[in-house]
């Protein structure tokens, strides 16, 4: 048996489920197999998160293509989606106006992320309840460590089965759960048996368990990566994993990308689930004097934070493994996002392109933003460092070496002697007042 999805009418009361004998016997097979000398990582994803708080407020929702996000007479993206809209192929960041031509009945709802905020916080508490070492990766998704954990809440399983019933009991909301041996399993295993489960990967068949998926299952495998691994005839995570580590690296021409993906193909993951409580942050964030709706200009002052905020990284001799953004519209209305990375970095362009991502995915930039600002925590100490003189390094070893030089010039002459082409319009414009943190 490679992994157990358990869905329990018992905690929803909708769906068909194994029965209690079934869950314990195969709770037990769980414990005897793992031993508490494994980590045993279990990640919470809230289904259809703003769409179910939305629901909890007006109950005539219920059953109903609701979506949040962006109005489809504007250039708003969706942000959440139900499952009855999803059935007409509508999914987040997709343009709101699209998602209107898809699914005409749709309901739009444009948000009340205070109310996602405070729904947050009553999760992570609960999830506080089971464990110390909760890391909150988003608004609607954590990670828990639970290794040590057996003899007061049980097996992963049985702990989760808990878990489920204390936030359904407490707030009205369903989560599905991932449990494994590491955070990487943990994640797949969540959103392979969305929604309303619990899926759990036996240890020792993590590889087995990922065999079969498509390879953009696989975190760290965007859209132009898929494109050249189906070119090599590299169609599911097995094919990555069973893929010679020579032709996987002359085609991504770097050899620690090449050897990280390949880790994970294999569902190796050795990132550590840390808590916010012990977290450190870098950030920069810039409120402007006119409210700004180009999207252009707006990721040159997001590309020119990412680099102010790995410059002070770099200095800390730190890394770090999280990425956010934060931004407010003309009225107030602020937002914050996040994502972890698999491992942790120290380069201004992967900041960016995850800020990138997070900012075109969660904001209605035709609204105006006022403030905006970039961010990294979850730091971590740098095991090595690049010479800048040393030879035959390619990929990020060349982009270490880039932003060494960089930065010796900066410490020189100041941070605005060195900017990218992309932050040019910002320093013409000047329409900003900055906020170091």
């Amino acid at each position: 048996m490679l992994c157990f999805v358990h869905k329990n009418s018992d905690v929803t009361g909708n769906r068909a489920g194994t029965s209690d004998r079934r869950v314990k016997s195969m709770a037990r097979v769980s414990q005897e197999t793992t031993g508490i000398s494994r980590r045993n990582i279990l990640h919470v994803d809230m289904d259809c998160f703003f769409v179910a708080v939305e629901r909890l407020k007006d109950p005539s929702l219920v059953g109903k293509p609701v979506i949040v996000g962006g109005d489809p007479d504007g250039r708003g993206v969706v942000s959440s989606a139900a499952y009855e809209a999803r059935e007409f192929g509508v999914h987040s960041a997709m343009p709101a106006s699209r998602a209107r031509q898809l699914c005409p009945e749709a309901i739009f709802i444009r948000g009340h992320f205070e109310d996602y905020d405070d729904y947050s916080l009553q999760v992570r508490a609960i999830l506080e309840q089971y464990t110390p070492l909760v890391e909150m990766a988003s608004i609607d998704e954590a990670y828990l460590d639970l290794t040590g954990t057996e003899r007061l809440f049980g097996t992963p399983l049985q702990t989760a089965e808990t878990i489920k019933k204390h936030i359904l009991r407490e707030t009205g909301l369903v989560a599905s759960f991932g449990a494994g041996t590491n955070k990487l399993i943990a994640k797949i295993a969540s959103d392979f048996g969305k929604p309303d489960a619990i899926t759990v990967v036996w240890p020792g068949y993590e590889t087995e368990f990922l065999d079969p998926m498509e390879i953009r299952k696989l975190p760290g495998v965007g859209p132009r990566t898929e494109e050249k691994l189906q070119a090599m005839g590299v169609q599911t995570i097995g094919d990555l994993a069973r893929l010679e580590p020579e032709r996987l690296e002359r085609m991504l021409g770097d050899r620690s990308r090449a050897e990280s993906l390949h880790r994970r193909a294999l569902g190796h993951s050795e990132t550590p689930v840390v808590s916010e409580r012990v977290r450190k942050s870098i950030s920069k964030e810039i409120t402007f004097r006119e409210d700004i709706g180009d999207a252009e200009y707006l990721l040159s002052v997001l590309h020119y934070l990412a680099g102010q905020v790995v410059s002070k990284l770099r200095l800390g001799g730190k890394r770090a493994l999280t990425v956010t953004i934060k931004y407010r519209y003309p009225d107030f209305e602020t937002h914050t996002r996040a994502q972890t990375l698999d491992e942790p970095t120290g380069l201004t362009d992967v900041v960016y392109e995850v800020a990138h991502r997070l900012l075109m995915e969660s904001a209605d930039v035709g609204r105006g933003v006022r403030l905006i600002g970039v961010g990294v925590t979850q730091l971590q100490e740098c095991d090595e460092q690049l010479d800048l003189f040393d030879s035959g390094v390619s990929g990020e070893g060349e982009a270490e070496h880039r932003l060494q030089a960089i930065e010796e010039l900066r410490r020189k002459f100041g941070y605005d002697a060195v900017v990218s082409g992309q932050s040019v319009n910002l320093l013409r414009k000047k329409n900003l007042r900055g906020k170091d943190s």
